[in-house]
């Protein structure tokens, strides 16, 4: 549709006006160096608003396009608060093939892409698990794509921000792991094939839902994300149809 929605959460007092903007961007566009071409603009309503864009530009690994976003409030006829930040034009979808089995395969703007890439635990020889400086974490993302692989699948663990915002500027898909973990020690399945799952606690449970929609709800909005995964290798999995429908 050429639509960008967006929910806006900002204080401001009465009559203030608060305002979306969709601006010119590019590959590899950083909102830290903000453009100034407007595209379009909305108005925001109860925290909701939709730009509308003309000429589409999608993302992909091959051409990682990202527009400029501002959000700002004016007060009197000035701006009194502001953020820039960025945004994507990119579709994942379901689409069968020209095969005589017509197989489901994952598409990327409606045309069928092999996904196709590492499990990536992100290990760092000077950190474990913590990067030494934010160039290391984008020259381990640029190093996976020089490899030729148009995606990463991030093994069991959550990264920072920035390495998010690596892969949508330099153009690698994302497939997000939840961290496998229970308190039972024996939380891996083994039964792979008899359709038995773990019986988790109430607590445990809770605990999974809680966490895995906070991980949900911090990367929900960056472009590389294609794909989640809820339970790694049937770790501790349970209620398997319920939570992916969910």
């Amino acid at each position: 549709k050429g639509e960008i929605a967006f929910d806006v959460e900002a204080s401001y007092a009465d009559g203030d006006v608060v305002k979306v903007a969709l601006l010119e961007g590019g590959e590899g566009y950083s909102a830290e160096a903000p453009s100034q071409n407007v595209l379009a603009e909305a108005l925001v309503e109860d925290g909701k608003a939709v730009v509308r864009v003309d000429d589409v530009k999608t993302w992909s690994p091959d051409s990682p396009y990202l527009y400029g976003v501002k959000v700002w409030i004016e007060r009197k006829g000035k701006v009194v608060d502001s953020v820039d930040g960025y945004t994507a034009m990119r579709k994942i979808s379901i689409k069968q093939d020209s095969s005589l089995n017509r197989y489901n395969r994952m598409a990327l703007n409606n045309e069928l892409l092999f996904h196709f890439g590492p499990l990536d635990q992100g290990w760092w020889p000077d950190g474990l698990y913590t990067a030494p400086t934010d160039e290391a974490l984008r020259y381990d993302v640029r190093k996976t794509k020089d490899f030729g692989f148009n995606m990463i699948r991030k093994h069991i663990k959550v990264e920072p921000a920035r390495w998010y915002m690596h892969c949508d500027q330099l153009g690698i898909i994302v497939w997000q792991d939840m961290p496998s973990g229970d308190k039972n020690p024996e939380w891996q399945m083994y039964q792979y094939f008899d359709g038995r799952e773990r019986v988790r606690s109430a607590e445990s449970e809770a605990n999974y839902r809680k966490e895995w929609k906070e991980i949900m709800d911090y990367l929900y909005s960056y472009p590389c994300i294609g794909t989640w995964v809820p339970f790694n290798e049937a770790w501790g999995q349970f209620k398997t149809q319920e939570i992916a429908e969910w």
